[in-house]
């Protein structure tokens, strides 16, 4: 069974994937593009990163974080976030990938037991799991990688990999 990705969007965007027969995920941070960078340059960095990411890591499905935006937030990272969105819908489309949105909320409740789970609270969840992600991005990212594995009724214990209804 292929893989499915699972992504963070921001500057620094955050992914996980783990294959079925693997016991640990694949994840990392890649700076999409310098802080301050135009939504063209930023939208195109994005799409080198996914599209080249694709084409030597097929996968089944790819799961992303709805952007929320918060009270600080400004015009261009608005544009950035909903652009990385509907890029990530595009890419998805033309390979014929399903793609589904998780809320930040329900993944960080799943994972660190409340839905206002701070950065920390995140990375301390990777910590309990044996992960250690280079920043919160990846924790998220890895965060959404266990609620689509509990939402697919894949549970993992011990290093083995179990099928049937997730606890």
């Amino acid at each position: 069974m292929l893989p499915f990705l699972c992504i963070d969007g921001a500057t620094r965007l955050g992914w996980a994937l783990r294959r079925q027969e693997t016991v640990e995920p694949r994840s990392g941070v890649v700076r999409i593009a310098e802080i301050g960078a135009r939504l063209g340059r930023f939208g195109l960095k994005a799409n080198e990163w996914l599209s080249d990411f694709l084409a030597v890591t097929p996968v089944a499905k790819i799961y992303y974080e709805v952007p929320i935006l918060g009270g600080h937030d400004n015009a261009d990272t608005a544009l950035k976030l909903y652009g990385l969105a509907c890029l990530v819908e595009t890419i998805a489309e033309i390979r014929g990938i399903p793609v589904e949105r998780m809320n930040n909320q329900t993944v960080k409740r799943f994972f660190a037991g409340t839905g206002r789970a701070k950065d920390v609270d995140m990375i301390r969840a990777c910590h309990a799991r044996g992960w250690n992600p280079s920043d919160d991005n990846e924790a998220d990212a890895l965060g959404m990688l266990c609620l689509a594995e509990h939402q697919l009724g894949i549970r993992r214990d011990h290093g083995r990999l179990f099928t049937g209804t997730a606890a």
